[in-house]
């Protein structure tokens, strides 16, 4: 019986300071408050953040409808990115969240997803042979928005626009 594996990865550039992203990315509650599908995420066991940590999170999919996942924080590389796992009752989903570091700053913001089927039969394995372009495109579009969010989120609480770079350089 075979298994489904799909990779989809997505990168964008990105201006701002490594200490803002990394704020965002340790502050759950800012995440629940700026991404419109996520409603809450509670540590269910570990400390926020910390590798080996388990959440579970109450959101939507992109269709509207509600979802409960528990998601597992696997590794955490600061600055660089950090890496979770979420299994569904077919299988999981690996998440690699990379940020491209130069010096201060970071240049990119990028994520590999790669998602593991349970062994399928062939029919199950043939239909969802079909609907990988809609699940790549979802993947995308997830990974979009929260490229947005973070945005955003350094926009609105960081206090200037996301392309900065160095505040205390001098003007020309």
């Amino acid at each position: 019986m075979p298994r489904l594996k799909m990779k989809i990865a997505c990168s964008l550039p990105l201006q701002a300071k490594v200490a803002d992203v990394w704020a965002f990315v340790d502050d759950r509650e800012a995440q629940v408050k700026y991404h419109p599908r996520i409603d809450r995420i509670d540590v269910v066991s570990g400390e926020w953040g910390a590798p080996g940590s388990r959440m579970v999170v109450s959101a939507r999919q992109i269709d509207g409808t509600p979802v409960v996942a528990e998601q597992e924080m696997v590794s955490v590389d600061r600055p660089h990115g950090y890496a979770t796992q979420t299994p569904f009752p077919d299988g999981v989903s690996r998440s690699h969240i990379e940020f491209g570091v130069d010096g201060d700053t970071v240049v990119s913001f990028a994520e590999t997803v790669v998602v593991t089927t349970r062994p399928l039969n062939w029919l199950e394995y043939a239909v969802l042979t079909v609907k990988k372009r809609a699940m790549r495109a979802d993947a995308e579009a997830e990974f979009l928005q929260s490229y947005a969010v973070l945005q955003r989120y350094l926009y609105e609480e960081c206090g200037d626009d996301v392309d900065h770079v160095d505040d205390e350089a001098p003007a020309p």
